[in-house]
């Protein structure tokens, strides 16, 4: 995986489980990664109360720009982003990233190794099982 890249998603990966722990009064949040079709896709999902899209349209013009820096970091790498919020039934945020970047070849690195320094770093208000663990 890029360096780009495996900084960019895991920016993208910080700022939901922020978010979550802020907003969302979850139980249980699950991060996966895979590889497929050339794309890495990232989804962090949670069980909590959620968002109406009319609300992150109002946060985003109040200067809360983590919703806004998300969806930059993966069109920045080529990619998609989405969010899903029904209000009440959890969110699910994605992120589809193109595995290689036209040009010159860019280093490698260890996103196995990120992803479990972010969750050592991200500590949830109510911790369980499900919050320490990433599913992949």
């Amino acid at each position: 995986m890029r360096v780009a890249a495996a900084t960019n998603l895991f920016r993208i990966v910080q700022e939901a489980l922020n978010n979550i722990e802020k907003h969302a009064r979850a139980t249980e949040a699950r991060i996966s990664l895979l590889e497929e079709d050339k794309l890495l896709r990232l989804e962090i999902a949670d069980n909590g109360r959620s968002f109406s899209p009319t609300h992150a349209a109002t946060a985003q013009k109040n200067g809360s720009l983590g919703l806004v820096s998300m969806r930059e970091r993966a069109e920045m790498l080529g990619g998609t982003f989405e969010i899903d919020a029904q209000h009440g039934n959890g969110t699910r945020v994605r992120a589809a990233v193109p595995t290689q970047q036209k040009g010159k070849p860019q280093p490698e690195c260890n996103v196995d190794r990120q992803l479990e320094e972010l969750s050592a770093a991200i500590k949830l208000t109510q911790p369980s099982e499900a919050n320490r663990g990433l599913a992949r």
